[in-house]
């Protein structure tokens, strides 16, 4: 391993990839910044070049993400009527008479916080992955029902589609755009 912090390489090939009577040449540098990656490399005899190629084999399975553990409040089983009551009884007034801003809302919620603390119990799960946000994207009628929508507008990539006429020249596209937008 040569260089200093992030730009700390090692080299995979040592030994001379082109070998003739008078020469030994490494013509094919490999240099890598994850070594930890690389299963196994080196070289082998080609018969069509007139030096050895050059191969490596990458481990490029992902590690498991470490379980992300969430603690909430669970108003899954919340009895609307008990939360009501409970919040009937919390002293309200006593935030009116404090002065300054920041006590107001630490009592605040430290009321809230004991209601929910009884009526909505803590849970506690592990979330593998989190959700991506463009996954999240639902369509109407699921999955099954955007392909057909793409089915009849002919969006497929099937080997015997073709490109309709109307839309093979692109300078016809801007005109027809061109006239559509003109001011």
């Amino acid at each position: 391993m040569v260089g200093e912090g992030d730009l700390l390489v090692g080299v995979l090939i040592r030994d001379a990839t082109r070998v003739t009577d008078r020469t030994s040449t490494l013509l094919d540098v490999v240099f890598t910044n994850k070594e930890f990656l690389i299963i196994e490399s080196g070289t082998v005899d080609n018969m069509l070049l007139d030096h050895q190629a050059v191969f490596r084999y990458v481990n490029l399975s992902r590690p498991k993400d470490k379980p992300k553990i969430v603690t909430y409040h669970n108003f899954n089983h919340l009895c609307i009527p008990d939360l009501e009551a409970d919040l009937a009884g919390v002293p309200w007034d006593d935030i009116l008479y404090l002065h300054d801003i920041d006590l107001k809302i630490e009592v605040f919620s430290r009321y809230l916080l004991q209601v929910f603390d009884v009526r909505a119990l803590y849970s506690t799960c592990s979330l593998r992955r989190e959700k991506k946000a463009f996954l999240g994207l639902q369509f109407e009628g699921g999955s099954k029902n955007l392909w057909k929508a793409l089915n009849l507008l002919n969006v497929r990539g099937e080997s015997g589609f073709e490109v309709p006429q109307t839309l093979r020249d692109p300078d016809e596209i801007n005109r027809h755009f061109s006239s559509v937008f003109a001011p």
